[in-house]
């Protein structure tokens, strides 16, 4: 288990990373709001589209991060810049962050960690 202090330290920088995020892309599409959902309990932050394009009801995640076994778990990330690179430059090593997104088989292939 990871101390306690680490969480909240690990918490807040993904926090930080997403609210940055948001920002980048809360005008980019006027028809839906950028949402941001954080849940410091299970340790999983979000980014979700909600609104309406034409008839059809959009509600989708286009970024989660998730911290499990002191690690940053990028379950999805459909920004441009890649919140892998954020959380570099917030000082998160590479051996602390796995792509999820990629197959496990694939993980092992790129400069993140592949657990």
């Amino acid at each position: 288990m990871v101390p306690n202090d680490k969480l909240t330290t690990d918490g807040e920088i993904a926090f930080t990373v997403l609210r940055e995020i948001r920002e980048m892309y809360a005008n980019a599409e006027p028809a839906f709001r950028v949402l941001s959902i954080s849940d410091d309990a299970t340790g999983n932050f979000l980014l979700m589209d909600e609104g309406w394009d034409k008839y059809k009801r959009v509600l989708r995640v286009w970024l989660h991060i998730e911290l499990r076994d002191d690690l940053f778990w990028i379950q999805e990330d459909g920004t441009e810049i890649g919140v892998a690179n954020l959380l570099l430059s917030a000082g998160i090593p590479a051996s602390r962050i796995v792509l999820a997104f990629n197959h496990p088989s694939l993980r092992q292939h790129t400069d993140f960690a592949a657990p």
